[in-house]
């Protein structure tokens, strides 16, 4: 692991003197700057990293949530089918399924197994609630208010 010293930066230019290695990155020392382990996000768009912004806070890197989002690393890599803050946009030809799962597309193969995981879902609830509905009348009446 680089967890060693990254150069503090001073104007433009970097400064031969040393500071700790912020938390969520990893090191190389010299005049590299830090750049975010595997599970954190760092923003790249920062001067710093030669982005078009200027950065006050250039040197803090997040934890990703879930971890697997942010792959780090020199390149600031996202997960795959992920961009942007926090590795949380959806890069084109993927969609989501919540926060936590990016799945290429596959043309229309990919709709239909989406259409028929839903239908199936949806017939295995309404069979398990009419089946325990027959059962029990306290539940059969709590299910009218879903």
């Amino acid at each position: 692991s680089k967890e060693g010293n990254a150069s503090a930066l001073q104007g433009a230019s970097w400064s031969p003197v040393c500071k700790r290695c912020p938390a969520g990155a990893e090191c190389e020392g010299g005049e590299m700057p830090p750049y975010p382990k595997e599970g954190n996000w760092g923003d790249k768009s920062c001067s710093q990293y030669e982005g078009g912004k200027d950065c006050p806070h250039w040197d803090r890197f997040t934890q990703c949530n879930p971890p697997e989002a942010c792959v780090g690393g020199v390149n600031f890599t996202c997960g795959e089918g992920r961009s942007g803050r926090m590795c949380m946009s959806i890069e084109e030809g993927y969609f989501n399924i919540g926060a936590m799962f990016f799945l290429p597309c596959k043309g229309t193969s990919g709709v239909v197994g989406t259409t028929f995981a839903i239908l199936a879902t949806i017939l295995a609830w309404l069979g398990m609630n009419t089946i325990a509905s027959s059962n029990y009348d306290a539940l059969d009446i709590a299910l009218l208010f879903l």
